[in-house]
């Protein structure tokens, strides 16, 4: 019983802060390694891609800015067409990829060009599989991902891993703080460990945090 008592003291004392430390630099090292992978990927004025894939986040701030970025790619003729994929909430009745897809129509962009039906990705992986889906094979490969560098980092990785191709990829504005950013690698971090996971317990793990 002393040296449980002890044991806890010194884990309290020296192991929690050690953990804290470790997982700060893990976060950080996330992030660097991010900015360092979104420096490479833009798409030079005039070059065109396929289409632009907007990909659901919970943030509506954040969805926003990613529907603005693939906006101003189609208004400046960049991509002809946008495909909307994720969020996918069929038990309550709510399919973010729709809800984005009639927002742009709103904002002047015609049915036609935009690919916003999917009612049932909720996760990356799915979520690549649906925009996959929806484009076709071929155009596919040359599309371009418009989400967060931290997410655009691990959708890159799912796709070679998933697909055997990964398209190219278009950093949206985030990181609004630097507290933001932290919740954002923690969360990436945790997104990671997930995908690692055998396939039973990386589905039970996202279906766990769907509502």
């Amino acid at each position: 019983m002393k040296r449980a008592r002890s044991l806890a003291a010194w884990l309290l004392r020296r192991g929690l802060p050690l953990a804290l430390a470790g997982s700060l630099a893990a976060a950080l090292a996330l992030v660097s390694w991010s900015d360092r992978q979104a420096r490479q990927h833009r798409l030079p004025a005039g070059k065109q891609a396929t289409a632009a894939i907007i990909f659901y986040i919970p943030d509506p701030q954040a969805r926003g800015l990613y529907q603005e970025l693939a906006l101003a790619l189609y208004r400046q003729g960049q991509v002809a067409r946008i495909v909307c994929v994720g969020g996918a909430r069929p038990e309550r009745g709510y399919y973010g990829s729709v809800q984005a897809g009639r927002g742009l129509q709103a904002r002047g962009v015609p049915p036609q060009h935009l690919l916003c039906g999917d009612r049932a990705s909720d996760d990356s992986v799915s979520n690549l599989q649906a925009a996959k889906a929806a484009l076709g094979a071929a155009a596919f490969p040359d599309a371009v991902l418009v989400t967060d560098r931290l997410h655009g980092l691990r959708l890159r990785w799912l796709a070679r891993q998933r697909l055997g191709v990964a398209p190219q990829w278009l950093a949206a504005p985030d990181y609004r703080s630097s507290w933001n950013m932290l919740v954002r690698a923690y969360w990436e971090l945790a997104a990671w460990a997930v995908e690692l996971l055998p396939e039973p317990l990386r589905r039970a793990s996202i279906d766990a945090t769907r509502s």
